[in-house]
């Protein structure tokens, strides 16, 4: 959507983005009410603030996914809509609760409680049990003319029959299959921009909204820089570095140890997190006295794109992007950092601080890399959902697993292939000195003071890499001063579930606590 909107604005249309009620950066809605109204006045709220910010006075709305379904809901309460611009619109609420509820059950990251409360939890999206309700009615087939002019972009033949809907109401639609769909829905540290799309989108809006001083109204000023008040505290967005963005909150009542947390991207995933667990623990840690900002690597989320194009969330070393968000940090007064980081984020918290830039605290959260060497993989094992070999191995004594095998339910070959390559991975590690070197390097920052936690839960892939490298249970690390490996029941990788939200804050408000 940033790589979207920057090319509309770079063809003279001012551009929106923004992130809805309980997403991203924005605030949260209460836990029992319905959220869909919210969001619809949400749609109708920005397209306001864009004519006001700019002067603009014709506007279209555009989406993906839901973010397509509420451009279309709200299209009826915004003045001077020129068209909509609907990009794989969910088009039945019931089809895609049944769609999460099975994507969360397939990756594990289904919380039990929030669904026998009506509600639901999954992969990451918290739904209240009436926000579910009003999902469960919602068909886009039963609302009238959205507008005169939409762009529809269809990935399937239900969404395509949309169309046909919306020509009986009246609109001039124009329908394009959605080339590129697949690619856009990878894993966020591999996925593609759909360009035929983008392409198509820009060549509608040319045709359906041109550029002219009526719509544009001069110069398009430079909206006044925001400021999002919470009880704990004020939240800002910042700028630094080399093209850094992220968001910095400063506690309403700061502790006196000046202690603050610097949130990494989990992989590609932008500076929120996956569940928002940036943003959720940020503003907890708010109303204890400590501060902190969530930023974006270049080329993630907001931030600028990196000048020689390079994105793997690996190989591109951040350590010069952490030194720019902890000076950021301590130029505002804050003196104890600790950097908190997922997956990747996790590996890059530990690279900066056994380089020696001046990290004195790490939680590193499901690090799936301890080591990196070039050629390893990134490709995810979905048909084996990147499990830990114990538990496979401990699968081997339940009857329900040997069922699944005979059903098919277990891919067979995807598990060996997961565990040859474990086997040869550790072998890789005790041929060459590697291991050795980075054991050394945890050693010395051992000496230094520096505090690592590594949380890993007992059935993650990222136990794996601790045991490689520490031997069971991180017991190698465990030995020397200031570093712990905790490995933790019911926490899932990317803590999309609430649960393992709770587990990680506890972990972090346990390591700044430490005097």
């Amino acid at each position: 959507m940033r790589l979207l909107a920057d090319r509309l604005a770079r063809a003279g249309y001012p551009t929106l983005r923004f992130d809805h009620l309980g997403h991203g950066d924005s605030l949260d809605l209460p836990d029992d009410g319905d959220a869909l109204p919210e969001w619809v006045g949400g749609v109708r709220a920005a397209a306001q603030f864009l004519k006001d910010a700019t002067g603009v006075r014709h506007i279209v709305l555009g989406g993906v996914r839901f973010g397509a379904s509420l451009a279309a809901l709200a299209a009826s309460q915004v003045e001077g809509l020129d068209g909509l611009m609907l990009l794989a619109p969910l088009v039945s609420g019931k089809a895609w609760l049944r769609e999460l509820r099975l994507a969360g059950a397939m990756s594990g990251t289904t919380s039990a409680v929030a669904n026998q409360a009506g509600g639901l939890d999954a992969d990451g999206l918290t739904l209240s049990p009436a926000t579910v309700a009003a999902l469960t009615l919602l068909d886009l087939t039963m609302i009238g003319q959205p507008a005169g002019r939409v762009l529809l972009v269809s990935q399937n033949q239900s969404i395509a029959a949309l169309g046909a809907h919306l020509r009986e109401q009246g609109a001039a639609v124009i329908d394009h299959a959605f080339a590129g769909y697949d690619p856009l829905f990878e894993d966020a540290h591999s996925n593609q921009a759909p360009e035929e799309v983008f392409a198509q989108a820009m060549q509608w809006i040319r045709t359906v909204s041109p550029i002219d001083r009526d719509n544009v109204g001069g110069d398009c000023p430079r909206p006044p820089a925001c400021r999002l008040a919470l009880a704990g505290g004020v939240e800002t967005p910042v700028e630094f570095g080399r093209g850094l963005r992220g968001v910095i909150i400063r506690p309403a009542a700061p502790n006196e140890t000046g202690s603050a947390v610097i949130f990494l991207n989990t992989g590609g995933d932008p500076r929120a997190g996956i569940g928002r667990f940036a943003v959720l623990g940020a503003r907890a840690l708010a109303a204890q006295g400590v501060a902190s900002l969530r930023l974006d690597f270049p080329g993630v989320g907001d931030s600028a794109d990196p000048a020689d194009g390079r994105r793997h969330v690996y190989e591109v070393d951040r350590k010069a992007d952490i030194q720019a968000a902890m000076a950021l940090m301590t130029a505002a007064g804050f003196t104890d950092l600790t950097l908190s980081g997922v997956c990747a984020g996790g590996y890059h918290a530990i690279q900066a601080a056994i380089a020696d830039i001046g990290v004195r605290k790490v939680l590193a959260i499901s690090p799936v890399k301890l080591v990196w060497r070039p050629g390893d993989s990134l490709a995810v094992a979905k048909r084996d959902q990147g499990r830990a070999t114990a538990f496979y191995v401990n699968g081997l004594a339940s009857p329900a697993t040997w069922k699944r095998l005979v059903t098919g339910d277990i891919h067979v070959m995807s598990v060996a292939k997961t565990l040859i390559g474990r086997v040869i991975g550790r072998l890789a590690s005790r041929r060459d000195d590697t291991a050795k070197v980075f054991g050394d390097q945890i050693a010395a920052a051992s000496a230094r003071g520096v505090e690592i936690k590594i949380l890993v839960g007992v059935d993650d892939a990222s136990l794996d890499e601790v045991e490689t490298h520490f031997g069971p249970k991180g017991a190698a690390i465990n030995r020397l001063p200031g570093m712990s490996t905790v490995v933790a029941r019911g926490l899932d990788h990317g803590l999309a579930r609430a649960e393992s939200r709770a587990l990680a804050m506890a972990e972090l408000v346990d390591l700044i606590g430490r005097p």
